[in-house]
């Protein structure tokens, strides 16, 4: 297949993961969840349960980002590129230091994006991350997350808990916006020390 074959097919399957992963996400990691169940239930281990719920935040993310970065690289002038290939750049410079280069602020842009949809994920982590209410650094154990706690401390029937759920949500907006803040630095910095 040439570049120009594949190129089609690659942004039919982009586009179909988009509009599955947001209709029947919520079913599909119950499904993803219940098949080593079903295979050998008494060998099912929480690796195998986190790994779905990794997996599932990894196709909500995949499709925005690629999707994101396809645009920025295009918005990118063709002349800047007729340019450093008429100066005898080879193709993979012109992409790594010309393309990558002018399109970073939207490629940052698109990774901000996909991590601020995956950071209120609830759906993926209720049914994957086996909740657990003690912070622990073992991957393979439970783990608490926020999405969750925001979940259950919302539906219970106390005051003090929906106070601590409304917490939990203006904690999770705040860790969005300072790492949009960041990484806005990063770019701007960036951008000041190869101009």
């Amino acid at each position: 297949m040439s570049e120009g074959q594949f190129k089609p097919l690659l942004d039919e399957c982009i586009a179909l993961l988009s509009s599955v992963a947001n209709y029947f996400r919520m079913p599909t990691t119950r499904q993803l969840a219940a098949l080593p169940l079903l295979r050998t239930p008494e060998r099912v281990t929480n690796d195998a349960l986190l790994s779905m719920g990794y997996a599932s935040l990894a196709l909500i993310v995949l499709p925005v980002v690629v999707r994101t970065t396809d645009e920025m690289l295009r918005l990118v002038p063709t002349q800047m590129r007729e340019a450093a290939l008429s100066l005898g750049v080879p193709q993979w410079k012109v992409t790594t230091q010309v393309l990558y280069r002018a399109s970073l602020p939207g490629i940052v842009t698109g990774i901000l994006l996909a991590l601020a949809r995956i950071s209120g994920e609830t759906a993926p982590l209720l049914f994957t991350a086996l909740n657990n209410q003690y912070w622990t650094t073992d991957l393979s154990a439970p783990m608490a997350n926020v999405p969750v706690v925001i979940f259950q401390y919302a539906m219970s029937p106390y005051d003090n808990w929906h106070s601590l759920a409304w917490a939990g949500a203006f904690f999770l907006t705040l860790f969005v916006l300072l790492v949009g803040l960041a990484a806005r630095a990063i770019v701007s910095r960036h951008r000041m020390t190869h101009d």
